[in-house]
């Protein structure tokens, strides 16, 4: 794979619940229409797809069409002839196999979600930089949480807990060839156990490696080593260097966090 191999980005922005408090307090009716400093937060990443240079098409996967229609600027980037969209499903899993149908099995896929408002060129570079030096089948972007919390302190994110250190995911991850979608298609049968966590690691870890992440003994290469043990799929882990590549917007507090980074920046 080249470097200057050209990228489909496949974006999830459907709602997934009724009712989003960021789309409540924002007053606008789809949470990834919620504005960053006038922009709304969906725009913010389809400019920094695009400010890469390195992405050929996008797919993006929501929002419903009367979002889509109450928004200009989202109307305007869906009349590119680079820019698909498809209906978002219920769950994330959902909807990025309802993106990957209709992408060429064979492609680079870069997914990231229309909420990743901090989302920049360098981040996106430096991500996609590695991908192309691992080969892997999947790459999924981390963030060290020390840097995170020195960074913003107070921040409250999910973490996930190895035995060498504490991560979290940057909604970064890249989809090379066929294979890949394997990994997909297990993530979204394992959605049923989503209020069961440990059923839905199960699947991915397996039962020793899962007992021994359980008991804080699973260190970050063996967590990927058991993944590709129980999948059969090459996954790489990128450790991203960029603290606020860790903030997506789920919550009200999120959306101040981000509005206090871009103010910083300027």
């Amino acid at each position: 794979m080249a470097p200057d191999q050209k990228i489909v980005a496949l974006v999830p922005a459907g709602d997934r619940s009724a009712g989003d408090p960021v789309a409540k307090v924002s007053g606008v009716t789809s949470k990834v229409l919620a504005p960053l400093a006038g922009t709304p937060m969906i725009i913010r990443v389809l400019n920094a797809l695009q400010t890469t240079g390195r992405v050929d098409t996008v797919v993006l996967c929501g929002p419903d069409r009367d979002a889509v229609e109450s928004c200009p600027p989202l109307q305007e980037v869906l009349n590119k002839d680079n820019v698909a969209w498809v209906p978002a499903e219920r769950s994330l899993a959902g909807s990025v196999q309802a993106g990957l149908a209709g992408i060429d099995p064979g492609a680079l896929v870069l997914i990231t979600t229309a909420d990743h408002a901090l989302l920049d060129a360098g981040t996106l570079d430096y991500f996609l930089d590695r991908v192309v030096e691992s080969h892997a089948d999947v790459s999924v972007g981390l963030v060290d949480y020390a840097l995170v919390r020195r960074a913003y302190p107070g921040v409250r994110r999910t973490v996930l807990k190895f035995s060498d250190g504490g991560y979290c995911g940057c909604n970064l991850y890249a989809l090379n060839g066929s294979r890949a979608r394997e990994i997909i298609s297990l993530w979204q049968r394992t959605q049923a156990y989503r209020k069961r966590p440990w059923r839905m690691a199960l699947g991915l870890l397996g039962f020793r490696a899962l007992a021994r992440y359980a008991c804080g003994r699973l260190s970050l290469q063996q967590t990927r080593q058991a993944i590709m043990k129980a999948t059969g799929v090459n996954v790489d882990f990128i450790d991203l260097p960029f603290p606020h590549a860790g903030i997506d917007i789920d919550t009200p507090e999120d959306l101040d966090l981000a509005k206090q980074i871009l103010e910083q920046r300027h």
